[in-house]
């Protein structure tokens, strides 16, 4: 395998980059994208193990334009559990064009066992097809959703944090950003892993670190994405995340991407900027790690991460441990 950053990479996290590179897959145009889709798809309906402690179950949310989107719920059946008034939204990853709420199964499902929190993964019409605003209307509205049926759930409404990893980091820090105008349904904290903020990485305007983003997430495939979620809309605020003027407001905000990752810079530059406004902010990168890591479980990386992860939403939602 011909690479530049080859060596860098992690050795427990090799078998992920051979078989991606493997795979010889491409997104540069629809063909490339429904090719693609198709591998994300079988990738994502690989069922793990329900804990004892979890119930998991399927949903239909109500879209604002009368459509609906599915959704899954993960709550710990543990009566009285000391962190059952919590919760935690999260939109899933795959570049806004592709993606299933399924792809973090096994990480919500475990979360949800040890640390007895309310879990809901949705998903949201994806571009081309639907470009922006819709993905992002989505996932509004399915945090609405979650927040007007919290008591019917058994948490508080005040205690609702947001998650989203790569693209759904996006979208998740788009709806935060969204909340600085709209002061309803409230984000308790904000947790994005190696979120997709700016739609200038990858491009002539902004030359990334050619060690950057070699493998999983190239800056070519970042902008064959970028270009189909605008659909030549500007590149402002909320669309593209990191074109915000003011971060001050923003909720409290964790922050994790690999030292290989196409966005580390772009993340690093969000983390500078939220600091700067004053917004409590934690921000965690995790050596020789690539874009997508944590789909190696066993990988020290992703280890790091959870822990990380869970840390500090213990620590913003006040939970047992």
């Amino acid at each position: 395998m011909s690479s530049k950053s080859l060596h860098l990479v992690a050795k427990d996290l090799i078998p992920l980059v051979a078989s991606i590179q493997e795979m010889n897959l491409k997104l540069e145009n629809r063909l490339t994208l429904d090719e693609y889709r198709e591998v994300v798809k079988s990738l994502s309906l690989l069922k793990p193990e329900v804990p004892n402690n979890v119930i998991r179950t399927e949903i239909d949310i109500k879209l604002r334009d009368g459509s609906s989107s599915r959704a899954i719920l993960y709550r710990n059946n543990e009566s009285q559990h000391p962190n059952a008034s919590a919760g935690l939204m999260h939109i899933h990853g795959g570049g806004l064009v592709m993606g299933m709420p399924e792809s973090n199964d096994s990480r919500h499902l475990n979360l949800c066992s040890k640390l007895g929190v309310t879990i809901l993964a949705i998903s949201y019409r994806k571009a081309p097809e639907h470009p922006y605003p819709t993905p992002l209307n989505d996932c509004q509205d399915s945090f609405d959703w979650f927040h007007e049926n919290a008591n019917k759930l058994g948490i508080k409404s005040e205690r609702i944090a947001l998650s989203g990893d790569s693209a759904g980091g996006c979208l998740a820090a788009a709806l935060s950003q969204l909340k600085l105008t709209d002061k309803t349904n409230k984000i308790a904290h904000l947790l994005l892993l190696y979120p997709m903020l700016d739609a200038k990485t990858g491009t002539e305007v902004n030359k990334k670190d050619p060690l950057l983003g070699e493998f999983i997430w190239t800056a070519e495939m970042n902008q064959f994405s970028w270009s189909a979620y605008l659909n030549g809309q500007p590149h402002t605020s909320p669309a593209v995340p990191a074109a915000l003027k003011s971060y001050t407001g923003l909720p409290s905000c964790w922050i994790g991407v690999g030292a290989l990752d196409l966005f580390l810079d772009e993340n690093i530059e969000y983390v500078r900027k939220l600091i700067k406004a004053g917004v409590k902010t934690e921000f965690d990168i995790y050596p020789a790690a690539v874009h997508g890591f944590p789909m190696i479980e066993e990988a020290q990386s992703t280890i790091d991460f959870i822990k990380d992860f869970s840390n500090s939403l213990i620590k913003a939602l006040n939970l047992t441990q």
